[in-house]
């Protein structure tokens, strides 16, 4: 499933309440990707991890047109192979709520305009960011909503 949103002008609020409600089918898709991969909890940044690993190896990054977000939900971005910073955390998401985390949402805006600009996920002040091959790490940002 994938969910195209129509962002001319730009709805940083819209593109939130589709991801927040996107929650419960990205964890039921990630409880199934965990069962295909292998994937079992063990401690929050192993599993964080191996996420991370997971989908710097299998996606490509890929940025949506301004004009047309889209946020790719765990299984079809398996197929897709590319998303971008939505669509991995939401990947994220499914898997690490699936094994019981509770997985914060995070946007940031890195300048002085508080609109955000990427989204990527925490779980225990463990950073997951699978658009960037460094692992809990985020750069500095000067606004950030968590949901």
């Amino acid at each position: 499933m994938k969910i195209e949103i129509d962002t001319h002008p730009y709805s940083t609020d819209r593109i939130i309440q589709l991801m927040d409600m996107s929650r419960f089918i990205a964890m039921k898709q990630g409880a199934i990707i965990n069962k295909v991969l292998k994937l079992r909890k063990t401690t929050a940044a192993n599993d964080c991890y191996k996420i991370h690993q997971f989908a710097n190896k299998n996606f490509k990054f890929k940025v949506d047109d301004v004009k047309l977000q889209k946020i790719i939900l765990p299984i079809p971005l398996i197929n897709l192979k590319q998303g971008d910073c939505k669509s991995f955390t939401m990947f994220g998401y499914g898997c690490l709520a699936a094994m019981g985390y509770n997985p914060k949402i995070k946007f940031v805006s890195y300048d002085s305009d508080p609109q955000p600009s990427h989204v990527y996920l925490t779980v225990n002040n463990i950073v997951l960011d699978s658009t960037i091959k460094k692992f809990d790490f985020e750069y500095k940002h000067q606004h950030y909503i968590i949901i």
